[in-house]
């Protein structure tokens, strides 16, 4: 009989365990207004701290996204850990411009698409906009979204 039970609590453990992390952040839904994202957004304070932790070569640099009211974006010295495929920063940061516009997926959820343009090549970033404490924030994955390794923007 404790056999058993001990099978089942293992198997229960397992699934709870199960998640390569417990994500704190829920995803924003629903119609949204360009309103809501023009301004200027910053690193919050808890991915600074993060990003210093690892081995990330990071530098206080001023590190800003303005989302303006023409559609237009600056991006400006976000640590190279973005780009990478692997997220692996290389101790460099990259700015960007263009423009952007709110991209309301299939199942509701809502990403922040970053359109660059430089010479003949167009980039689109799909930046999913997730909301903390019914604050909504933007997230820059590094490497696999799955790591929980981003950094985090809100308006400031």
């Amino acid at each position: 009989m404790k056999k058993y039970h001990l099978k089942h609590l293992l198997i229960l453990l397992a699934l709870l365990f199960s998640a390569c992390y417990l994500n704190p952040y829920t995803p924003v839904t629903g119609n949204l207004s360009n309103d809501v994202l023009v301004g200027n957004w910053k690193p919050t304070d808890e991915s600074i701290t993060s990003l210093k932790k690892e081995k990330s070569y990071y530098q206080d640099k001023e590190i800003n996204l303005t989302l303006s009211s023409d559609n237009t974006f600056v991006l400006t010295n976000i640590p190279d850990c973005f780009k990478n495929a692997f997220g692996e920063c290389k101790g460099g940061y990259l700015s960007y411009k263009g423009e952007w516009k709110i991209n309301q997926r299939t199942d509701s959820t809502n990403d922040l698409h970053l359109i660059e343009k430089s010479y003949n090549q167009v980039s689109v970033y799909a930046v999913p906009l997730i909301k903390s404490k019914d604050t909504i924030q933007i997230a820059f994955f590094f490497g696999d979204p799955d790591s929980g390794r981003a950094m985090y923007f809100s308006k400031r």
